[in-house]
């Protein structure tokens, strides 16, 4: 009915879009292509792009938007291809991981070396460990809840050092991780999601796989 409805406009009708990030702009695109000459994109922020957002870094630029693409039948998936700005398909659960690749900074301080391998040591085995706890039934306690407690154990074991600041903003690193694939504050993320698997097992019915094709 809606498309309907925006086929029968007259090219002078005057259209808002909600909006100056990619899907506006691609939208006010469209539209002009199509002969619409009245259209009016409102922005709340002083730029536009949305999560298209470069900011200069070292000799180059880092993109403060950037995302993962999930899954192949996505159109933004098709839009990076056909522009070859790919590194890598991964089709992996692993990824990069943020303790040990690209640059670390606490404040005004490079994290050194030997601080990332320390907290790394430390961190990197969590995932495991808490996918087996979920597995083995463990899923009333959140993410955040569990890190903390493993955490305090760590700085116990680093009596007579100075790197609490340094290794609390590698925690929070950590934590980011968790926190944008989840979306939500760690405290409120249930271990039972890095179970997430046999959740899936449990749940998937016929229908269900069919919708989830669609996109892998």
């Amino acid at each position: 009915r809606q498309a309907g409805r925006a086929r029968s406009l007259p090219k002078n009708a005057p259209i808002a879009i909600v909006g100056a990030g990619f899907a506006g702009l691609a939208a006010a695109s469209r539209l002009i292509g199509l002969g619409y000459n009245d259209v009016t994109i409102f922005e709340a922020t002083n730029r536009t792009g949305g999560r298209v957002y470069p900011i200069a870094f070292a000799d180059g630029y880092i993109q403060l938007g950037a995302e993962y693409i999930n899954g192949r039948k996505n159109p933004i998936y098709e839009i990076a291809r056909n522009l070859n700005v790919f590194e890598a398909d991964n089709d992996e659960e692993e990824g990069d991981d943020p303790l040990e690749d690209g640059i670390l900074a606490a404040g005004d301080c490079t994290v050194s070396q030997n601080d990332r391998n320390e907290f790394a040591g430390f961190a990197s085995p969590l995932k495991d460990k808490y996918e087996s706890m979920a597995g083995q039934g463990d899923q009333t306690r959140s993410i955040g809840q569990l890190y903390s407690q493993d955490y305090q154990r760590f700085l116990s074991n680093q009596r007579g050092t100075d790197k609490k600041s340094v290794y609390d903003a590698l925690t929070r690193l950590y934590r980011s991780s968790y926190e944008a694939e989840w979306s939500a504050d760690w405290n409120d993320v249930s271990l039972m999601i890095t179970g997430w698997s046999k959740n899936l097992d449990v749940m998937l019915c016929p229908t269900i796989s069919q919708e989830l094709d669609q996109f892998y």
